[in-house]
């Protein structure tokens, strides 16, 4: 059996460098599966950290309290999403959109008064006396802008309230006349990246066994909160920092926080044991999938830094 010691001294003094970014920081014992993982491509290390607000540099001053290296997962993806949303503008909407280039707040004040009256007067504009006139069906068209106009200025005179709107879309249907809503694909923003992990755990030996049960126990420890405050509410759970051995041509990761975790015992589709030392049994493998949330967006940035 190869000494836990001796490991250890192996991953300080890879020929490659494989593990030399991932030193364990703090003095803090990692759980390293499997025991002779330098015969292995590449690694994945899980740093967890107490640090409770998402902040950039959390895990830069945070206390590190647990630390597991794996095999790289035979699945290594990193997804990225834009939202964007279908938004009607509306005859001012799509006017002010092209006249927007008028405004410039970054001058005294009587220049950013002065392009807030351009871009006012620019809207005006591209609006056009049609479009005023039929403001209410929300259409500039120069075929129907007569007949629209005139359709809205009956109607606002003899009925009000909710009553011009009902009305205007039926004297519209009837006339095989639709509003143009000036349809534009708005920007909304950028979602939290996720990534899930499976592990096959297959121990060749007692201590590997012992190790897979505390890998496990430190995700699931990590994942939870705690009570505070006589039970009256809750500490965040840690975080988590996911450092790859050899990122270079693969991606880095932001700090993440731990979403959901499964563990299956009989990793073989049956109940299969080892007989260990002291009458205790322990699994013949273990499956284990994971689930992780960055805490923080995907910028610019962030792409230029190898996320």
């Amino acid at each position: 059996m190869v000494k836990i010691s001796k490991v250890f001294d192996k991953l300080e003094s890879f020929a490659d460098d494989k593990l030399q970014k991932l030193n364990v920081r703090g003095g803090n014992n990692p759980l390293i599966f499997p025991t002779e993982i330098e015969n292995v491509g590449q690694f994945i290390k899980f740093s967890v950290f107490k640090e409770y607000q998402f902040q950039r540099d959390a895990f830069e001053k945070a206390e590190i309290v647990g630390t597991v290296v794996l095999p790289l997962p035979s699945s290594l993806a990193a997804s990225y999403s834009s939202e964007y949303a279908n938004e009607e503008m509306g005859v001012f909407g799509a006017a002010a959109a092209q006249n927007a280039g008028a405004l410039d707040f970054s001058g005294d004040l009587a220049s950013s008064a002065s392009s807030l009256s351009n871009f006012a007067q620019g809207t005006a504009d591209s609006v056009g006396t049609k479009g005023l006139a039929s403001v209410a069906a929300q259409t500039a068209s120069a075929e129907a802008g007569g007949v629209i106009g005139g359709i809205v200025g009956g109607i606002t005179g003899a009925v009000g309230g909710a009553a011009v709107g009902q009305t205007i879309k039926g004297a519209f249907a009837g006339k095989g006349v639709a509003r143009n809503p000036h349809m534009a694909v708005l920007f909304q923003g950028t979602g939290f990246r996720t990534h899930a992990f499976s592990f096959k755990l297959v121990p060749s030996r007692q201590e590997e066994s012992r190790t897979i049960t505390k890998i496990i126990r430190t995700f699931k420890h990590a994942m939870v909160p705690e009570y505070i405050e006589a039970n009256h509410f809750f500490r965040y759970p840690q975080q988590f920092r996911i450092e790859l051995s050899k990122p270079d041509h693969l991606f880095k990761f932001q700090t993440c926080v731990l979403t959901g975790f499964n563990v299956n015992y009989h990793g073989e589709g049956a109940a299969f044991y080892h007989s260990l030392e002291n009458g205790e049994e322990a699994p013949v493998s273990v499956t284990v999938e994971m689930n992780f949330t960055e805490t923080r967006i995907i910028t610019k940035k962030e792409i230029d830094e190898g996320l």
